[in-house]
């Protein structure tokens, strides 16, 4: 079943995601280092050179393609059982 929680951050998102969802395998300091690579970019407007890019986007698409299976997989359930 879909749950519906709400967060206060991405930081609280990360901590729910790999506490409450052992079984995703999420590593805490990889979504963090992403989270503050993240709000670098976003809040600070740091530009991301290419050899970090490299380092992070193999991660970052691994766990971007987990979340939508896992995602897509629970909302197949919830329509199986409508």
């Amino acid at each position: 079943k879909l749950k519906k929680i709400r967060i206060d951050n991405h930081q609280c998102l990360n901590a729910y995601l790999c506490v409450k969802h052992p079984e995703l395998e999420m590593d805490w300091n990889v979504m963090e280092t992403l989270r503050m690579l993240r709000n670098a970019i976003s809040y600070e407007g740091k530009k991301v050179d290419e050899p970090m890019w490299r380092t992070h986007k193999l991660q970052f698409d691994i766990y971007t393609k987990l979340l939508m299976k896992e995602v897509e997989k629970k909302i197949k359930e919830e329509r199986q059982l409508l």
